[in-house]
């Protein structure tokens, strides 16, 4: 190989780890911050369950039969041992079931808020569980981490594409420029 042809080779191998790097530095930049996104909404709604639950008297479980339809989110109501009080989800969340171990239950009986994601089983989708501190009780939102990761991907095979452009344009710069330094050399 030719000094030019090593020139442009290294350049482009530089340029294209340089855009590897980028794509994949803005993709786990983007999912932390629609997380952080998700995170805050979701515990904007769980002071607004807590805010109901403090004016409901008695059941509070109509109450949160008219959120969770209006919504994909599960909510559990627990009190300050972690044993669940209010809950629709029989099987994630059953009545009686004690969660104080869970990270974000630990975190909001700590701390007042609390937020983990995690897949509760393998077969299991991602689910972002936010848990927030409201006098005697804990109120625990959990809602799919899915429309995150299509925002992601659709992002990435955005970057994808611009960097393949930037990756043609660059050898293409790389091959004149190469060709232009080594021609005085090799004469």
């Amino acid at each position: 190989m030719r000094f030019a042809g090593r020139l442009v080779a290294g350049t482009v191998a530089v340029l294209f780890l340089t855009v590897a790097v980028l794509v994949w530095t803005a993709g786990r930049t983007l999912r932390r911050n629609l997380e952080g996104g998700m995170a805050h909404t979701l515990e904007n709604e769980a002071r607004v369950l807590a805010t109901a639950a403090a004016g409901a008297d008695g059941d509070f479980t109509e109450a949160l039969r008219r959120f969770e339809e209006g919504s994909s989110h599960r909510v559990a109501v627990l009190d300050q041992a972690g044993v669940v009080l209010v809950t629709l989800d029989s099987v994630g969340s059953p009545r009686g079931a004690v969660q104080r171990d869970l990270p974000e239950v630990t975190a909001a009986l700590a701390h007042g808020s609390g937020v983990h994601a995690r897949r509760e089983s393998p077969a299991t989708p991602e689910e972002l569980h936010v848990a927030l501190q409201a006098g005697m009780r804990v109120i625990r939102i959990s809602a799919p981490t899915a429309p995150l990761e299509a925002v992601v991907r659709a992002a990435r095979g955005a970057m994808l594409g611009a960097a393949a452009l930037a990756l043609l344009f660059g050898s293409l710069l790389a091959l004149i420029a190469g060709r232009s330094i080594a021609q005085p050399l090799t004469q």
